[in-house]
This record gives C-alpha cells, sequence and structure tokens, in this order.
C-alpha cells in the first residue's frame, strides 16, 4: 500500500464526500488553497497518477468503507449531519 498521510486523506475524503473543488476543501479545512493544492500534487506523486479523479480511482478501496462508515454515522445522529451541512454552507459561503 502506498504511504498516505492523514491530511491526505482528510482532504481527499472531503473533496469527495462533498463534491468539493480545492478551494472549497481549502475553506473548510480553515487552510490556504496553495496548502490542499500541495497536498494533492504530492499525493498524485506518490501513486504515481497525474490527475486527482486518477488517485481517487486507485484508492478507492480505502476510501469507500470510510464514506460508508461516514454515511451511516449520519444517518444514525441527525444532529451531527445537519452540523456538517450548516457548517460546509458556512465555509462555503
Amino acid at each position: 500500500m502506498i504511504a498516505v498521510t492523514p491530511r491526505q486523506l482528510i482532504y481527499l475524503l472531503t473533496k469527495v464526500q462533498y463534491g468539493l473543488s480545492d478551494k472549497q476543501v481549502a475553506r473548510m479545512h480553515g487552510v490556504h488553497e496553495q496548502t490542499v493544492k500541495n497536498h494533492f500534487h504530492r499525493l498524485r506523486q506518490r501513486l504515481g497518477v497525474h490527475t486527482t479523479p486518477h488517485a481517487i480511482y486507485v484508492l478507492w478501496p480505502v476510501i469507500e468503507p470510510m464514506l460508508e462508515a461516514v454515511a451511516k454515522t449520519q444517518h444514525k445522529m441527525p444532529s451531527t449531519a445537519g452540523t456538517l451541512d450548516s457548517l460546509s454552507r458556512s465555509h462555503l459561503g
């Protein structure tokens, strides 16, 4: 398995789960857009791919179970899901 840093995985999961741009991922996590771009660039280099969608494809066996776990948690705790939705709306404008 290719080593992926926790931060790279968090940004990638956010991008996939919410369908966000790099700029929106940055806003949601309170970092500069260039920081997110740098993480994605290093991730693509490690995976030997040229695009973020290709990185998602390569990492899908890791990403999919995590997204399913998040979805189950949000369904069990609707107030948390609502908080996440309102948080993303407030940060994304």
